[in-house]
């Protein structure tokens, strides 16, 4: 899977070079903010786009590129699993971080370069396939008249290999199909340590849980759901499945993130020692990128629906209420007194 995809990587990127793409505009574009408009003729052949604003869009484009916040939750469990560093050896008391923070060639220190060099390296590679897709789009498609819509979401893209030499068409089906593959694979996953990571931190569930039992559950709750979305929205033809996911995708993968950034720093101030806490410049930009995406999250969420007025404030008190409810399930059991 990953060679197939690495190969369509490459001819997607070996496809911007070909086209002569006009690079200093492409600069422009990426460097200097610019008015965020629909072309006419995209209003006029997608009547869908009436009902979409250029936030709702872009915002969804951000959450489908960048992720989710679960992603990145589930990611330090992922650490654990392949054993990381320290991840795996359990929290680390006051006077372990105190040692930490006092030697500046700790093993802890250079384990952290190992997710460091990972991250970075995601993420580089994010942004420099995001802006080749986005290239070629404006070079190949626009020109067209052509959007990535209903049937067609992934069809047009096929013309950014294709304009190399036709033979590509098939390896551009294949790593389509290896793309979903990983998704349907990771996705129940990804659920599912979302779920059993929460239900670690309660200590009076902590090391008793059915692990098997609560996968598979999260498993079938997953397919079957996803499969149940499908066939409903076979009931209504007016429903496109990105009407379904767009709400989602608002908070999950744009105000979640916001959430994440800002938890970042608070962490860090809460937890850790000065010398083991963010540089001031990285903390600066986590929470430069918390306001950004709360800002960009709910300007979305009001463009997309008013009800979100309603739905954002109930779903945040329901969640305080909730961890009220269940405040007793961190509480140890008393151990009984047989003396």
């Amino acid at each position: 899977q990953i060679v197939i995809l690495g190969v369509t990587i490459l001819g997607v990127f070996a496809s911007v070079v070909s086209i002569g793409a006009d690079w200093p505009g492409v600069l422009e574009g990426l460097m200097i903010p610019q008015t965020l408009i629909y072309p006419d003729w995209a209003r006029e052949n997608y009547p869908n786009l009436q009902n979409r604003t250029v936030w709702v869009e872009l915002s969804m484009y951000a959450a489908a590129i960048g992720g989710q916040g679960y992603d990145y939750l589930c990611y330090a469990s992922f650490l654990r699993d392949k054993q990381w560093g320290r991840a795996h050896a359990g929290v680390a008391d006051q006077d372990a971080l105190n040692v930490t923070a006092a030697q500046s060639h700790h093993p802890a220190r250079a384990w952290v370069r190992a997710a460091v060099i990972d991250t970075v390296l995601s993420f580089v590679m994010i942004v420099l396939i995001a802006g080749a897709f986005a290239i070629l789009g404006a070079v190949v498609l626009r020109p067209q008249q052509l959007l990535p819509e209903g049937v067609d979401l992934l069809n047009h893209q096929a013309l950014f290999l294709t304009r190399l030499s036709p033979l590509l068409l098939p390896l551009y089906q294949l790593a389509v199909f290896s793309a979903f593959f990983g998704s349907m694979y990771a996705g129940p996953e990804i659920t599912y340590r979302t779920i059993y990571e929460y239900l670690l931190t309660m200590p009076r569930w902590r090391d008793r849980l059915p692990v098997a039992r609560i996968r598979w559950a999260v498993i079938i709750w997953t397919f079957g759901g996803g499969l149940a979305i499908l066939w409903l929205k076979r009931l209504s033809s007016d429903v496109t499945l990105v009407d379904i996911i767009t709400p989602a995708g608002l908070y999950t993968g744009v105000l979640l993130c916001s959430f994440f950034c800002l938890a970042n720093v608070w962490a860090d101030w809460k937890f850790l020692p000065g010398p083991l806490r963010l540089p001031h410049w990285l903390g600066g930009l986590n929470l430069f990128g918390g306001a950004a995406f709360a800002v960009i999250g709910i300007k979305a969420l009001l463009d997309h629906s008013l009800w979100h007025v309603v739905i954002l404030p109930g779903l945040l008190c329901a969640a305080i209420m909730l961890a009220r409810c269940f405040r007793f399930v961190y509480d140890e059991p008393a151990v009984p007194d047989n003396t």
